[in-house]
């Protein structure tokens, strides 16, 4: 998983149980003081080990942590990968075209990143399906950043996910319900 996400995920965690808690983490979580850069990539199991202890200390399940963590990286996301979107894209904008211009980038400015696989299509001007599939199965997270970008926007979208890896589903598939996009778009 590439490092910019474990520096995020220190950011959150820093931010919402204080500046030790990052430190207590690693250690409660098998890792020790082990450093993370955003310009490399790391194992899986370091995020999954991290995430787990998180969850464990929060309280909370762990996909509810991934949707958390999510919605506040979204912001950060949206400023990295402006300069590929256009000046009118919104919410359901941003999310067609999120294979075609943001993750090509991801993989090609960020070797070590692994985004997830999507299909998305644009069902009508108010409604996008994404079917999601990755070994690491954090469509929490997915919906998360779905949320984070519609507040980014100031727009709210209703998230469904009539079918689901955690479920035995092939693929994640998460149905976007929201504002209808700038004529045009």
């Amino acid at each position: 998983m590439h490092g910019i996400i474990f520096t995020a995920l220190k950011k959150y965690v820093r931010t919402r149980l204080g500046d030790e808690a990052w430190t207590n983490l690693r250690t409660a979580a098998g890792l020790g003081d082990r450093m993370y850069f955003s310009v490399q990539a790391y194992p899986d199991e370091e995020m999954s080990a991290l995430i787990q202890t998180v969850a464990h200390l929060s309280g909370i399940t762990e996909r509810q942590l991934l949707e958390d963590f999510g919605k506040s990286l979204a912001p950060e996301f949206l400023t990295i990968y402006k300069p590929l979107m256009q000046p009118d894209w919104r919410t359901l904008d941003l999310l067609e075209h999120l294979e075609t211009r943001i993750h090509p980038a991801a993989r090609t400015n960020n070797p070590g990143a692994a985004p997830p696989l999507l299909r998305v299509e644009r069902e009508s001007r108010d409604r996008v399906v994404i079917w999601y599939q990755s070994e690491r199965r954090w469509c929490a997270f997915g919906r998360g950043l779905i949320h984070g970008v519609a507040g980014y926007f100031g727009e709210q979208v209703t998230v469904t996910e009539p079918a689901c890896m955690h479920n035995g589903a092939e693929s994640c598939h998460l149905v976007v319900v929201g504002p209808r996009s700038q004529p045009g778009s």
